[in-house]
């Protein structure tokens, strides 16, 4: 929203190659920069996670629910108490949670990740995971649905990108051995 940046949603309604939109609902009435959406299949909800800019730019939660060609949300909640930046979010099937990365730059920008569960209106958090000791940019997590696992990516510190397997299992994940994508930064 071009005024003071408000977080907005809007259903979209797909008829065979057309989309028609229901109308934007305000999930934020405060400053919003960086955002992400998931769709939790088994609750059949959307997680927004986003920067609130004026709460210190902590990191927040809102479980959205669509009816019809409207969507409305449940109350904030927050998952990192710090300035996060490169932040993204994806849902895990086989766990039935979702994995958010971003980096956390009260902690020199490191790489972090929790998991989200989703119960009725509301979102809870694990605790944070560091994936990387480094400046984590870009950050993207996606699920693999045929190993029923996720992929988290990162661009550490400009010097590679770099990759790790995440396991969720219950509230926490877990992340297998790092794999360099690519040296140096483009």
């Amino acid at each position: 929203d071009t005024q003071n940046n408000l977080g907005k949603a809007v259903v979209g309604t797909v008829s065979g190659s057309s989309i028609s939109f229901g109308t934007p609902v305000t999930f934020l009435a405060n400053n919003i920069n960086v955002m992400d959406v998931s769709y939790d299949t088994s609750a059949q909800k959307v997680l927004v996670v986003y920067r609130d800019a004026n709460q210190s730019n902590h990191g927040y939660g809102k479980v959205g629910t669509v009816s019809g060609t409207s969507i409305s949300f449940g109350s904030a909640t927050e998952f990192e108490d710090g300035l996060i930046t490169n932040l993204a979010v994806a849902y895990d099937e086989n766990a039935g949670k979702h994995l958010i990365v971003y980096a956390d730059y009260n902690d020199s920008s490191y790489g972090k990740a929790v998991v989200a569960t989703i119960s009725g209106t509301s979102v809870s958090f694990g605790s944070a995971v560091t994936f990387v000791s480094n400046e984590a940019n870009y950050n993207q997590v996606v699920y693999d649905s045929t190993n029923q696992k996720m992929v988290v990516a990162w661009n550490r510190a400009t010097t590679a990108t770099e990759a790790a397997v995440a396991t969720i299992s219950g509230t926490s994940v877990s992340f297998g051995t790092t794999a360099t994508v690519h040296s140096g930064y483009d």
